[in-house]
């Protein structure tokens, strides 16, 4: 049954419902049927997505790998640790994201589908894969009924878990007789990593919205020239259509008795 449920998914959105009514129709196992029926038609983001991880799945894994590395270089900052590629792991990720917005709005104009009303769906949904395992673990399926949403803020901040290492144990070497102090110096000291990163997550955010606002700009000359030659093309055939008429005209006069 996965090999036909996957097939439901790699229909066109209008095609699903009464495609899936008559797979659930043709499973004789009462439960198994259940579920067939229970599945939900995939919104067009959804759909996009869908369709972007199966063909193009070394673009996801190459996505997925960045937000692992993020999260370990997360973990490792929080924990008083070195993260010297944390930067370079945060453009990575926005690239790849990106990078499958990209495919996956060229497969909804392929199928001739508006893809700017999806952009936005679509990048928050490879966002959330990026930045959390369970979402990654949907998205990788390919079976998608709606669009995910990313985690709200900076990566789940109060959540790291804090890994074992030298800044921990050097850090407790030096509590001294004022355990309290120490703490609070351990917990001043982890507070401004995370304000550290935060702030590079900011500035690689703010490079990728530079870099949108760059790829707008070229969109909208493009439309523009378009535009133009469309005008032009619009001009040019009115003035062969007056030749035409002419030309038919010409033959009247001169096909009369």
């Amino acid at each position: 049954m996965a090999d036909d449920v996957d097939a439901l998914f790699a229909l066109p959105p209008e095609e699903f419902t009464a495609a899936r009514d008559e797979l659930a129709k043709s499973l004789e196992e009462r439960q198994a049927a259940k579920e067939v029926k229970a599945l939900r038609r995939p919104t067009t983001a959804a759909w996009a997505v869908n369709q972007t991880v199966r063909r193009h799945p070394d673009a996801l894994e190459r996505l997925l790998a960045a937000g692992r590395e993020v999260r370990s270089a997360q973990r490792r900052a929080a924990s008083g640790l070195s993260a010297p590629t944390f930067g370079k792991a945060i453009a990575e990720r926005r690239r790849l994201v990106i990078e499958l917005t990209d495919l996956a709005t060229a497969i909804l104009e392929e199928a001739g589908r508006p893809a700017e009303p999806q952009t936005r769906a679509i990048a928050n949904t490879f966002e959330a894969a990026a930045a959390d395992e369970a979402a990654a673990e949907a998205v990788a399926a390919g079976r998608l009924s709606k669009e995910l949403t990313p985690p709200a803020g900076f990566e789940g901040l109060g959540g790291f878990e804090v890994l074992e290492g030298e800044g921990v144990d050097e850090a407790a070497e030096e509590e001294g007789p004022d355990p309290a102090a120490a703490r609070a110096a351990r917990l001043a000291e982890k507070w401004r990593t995370r304000l550290a990163t935060a702030r590079e997550e900011l500035r690689a955010a703010e490079r990728a919205a530079d870099e949108a606002a760059r790829r707008a700009a070229d969109l909208e000359r493009d439309l523009a020239r378009a535009r133009r030659e469309a005008e032009d093309a619009d001009a040019k055939r009115d003035r062969i259509a007056r030749k035409v008429q002419e030309a038919e005209r010409k033959l009247e006069e001169v096909s009369e008795p």
